[in-house]
């Protein structure tokens, strides 16, 4: 009985959250009931899959409580995640059209409470309420220019350029929900996200935390200084 109670509860909260940011807190609270009903709720531990790269399956999946990241399937080995997504925020993908297949593999980092909506229940009520399409392709095109952000970050040539260039972009909202104060994230990760080694970012990092602009923990961080930080990267 406990754990149904804890359950109902988890699932209210997270509801909640997904309806009143993001794309489906643009939408009337009757397409939003409908979307809803035909979601299925999910649980995943740090470092289960909620989706891998190549599946054909689409959809979207809401992320309500938690933290993910997204890894794309042509990333190297030694990467082991592309970006970090906090809650509540909403992940799409190329699947999402009818025989194509994923690009980004998304898995949870923190455990995480996601809602899936299928594919075949968007498409219906797509077509029973065209002005959802509008609200879909608007979160597309969120995705896609967080996406950007992530590419323009890369083509920094400068290590130390893009270690800061990343940790700004992790601190950013505005694609996401917000950021919580620690960033689940640690060195290595950030080595691979930022492509530089281990040890260039062990050494940046130490630089911006003598600095007073980062703070570190056991794999977790926190950004003290955002204004600071944003004026070490060049234009």
């Amino acid at each position: 009985m406990k754990n149904g109670s804890n359950g109902r509860k988890w699932r209210t909260e997270g509801e909640a959250l997904l309806r009143e940011q993001g794309w489906l807190a643009e939408i009337s609270q009757p397409l939003q009931d409908k979307l809803v009903a035909q979601g299925r709720w999910l649980e995943r531990a740090p470092g289960e899959p909620l989706a891998m790269a190549g599946e054909e399956s689409g959809g979207l999946t809401g992320i309500a409580i938690g933290t993910v990241f997204s890894r794309a399937a042509n990333a190297p080995a030694e990467v082991s995640m592309t970006d970090l997504h906090f809650a509540p925020v909403w992940m799409a993908s190329r699947s999402f059209v009818p025989g194509e297949a994923r690009m980004l593999s998304v898995v949870a980092q923190t455990e995480v409470k996601a809602l899936r909506i299928p594919q075949f229940a968007l498409f219906q009520l797509m077509g029973q309420h065209p002005e959802l399409t509008a609200h879909l392709f608007r979160n597309f095109a969120n995705l896609f220019a967080r996406m950007t952000i992530v590419i323009g970050n890369a083509h920094l040539r400068d290590g130390r350029a893009r270690c800061i260039a990343v940790l700004l972009r992790l601190v950013d909202t505005q694609y996401q929900g917000p950021v919580p104060d620690w960033i689940p994230i640690g060195q290595m990760d950030l080595a691979g996200m930022a492509n530089v080694s281990r040890q260039k970012v062990g050494d940046v990092l130490r630089e911006l935390e003598a600095l007073g602009l980062v703070e570190l923990g056991y794999r977790q961080m926190r950004v003290r200084d955002r204004d600071r930080l944003m004026a070490m990267v060049p234009d």
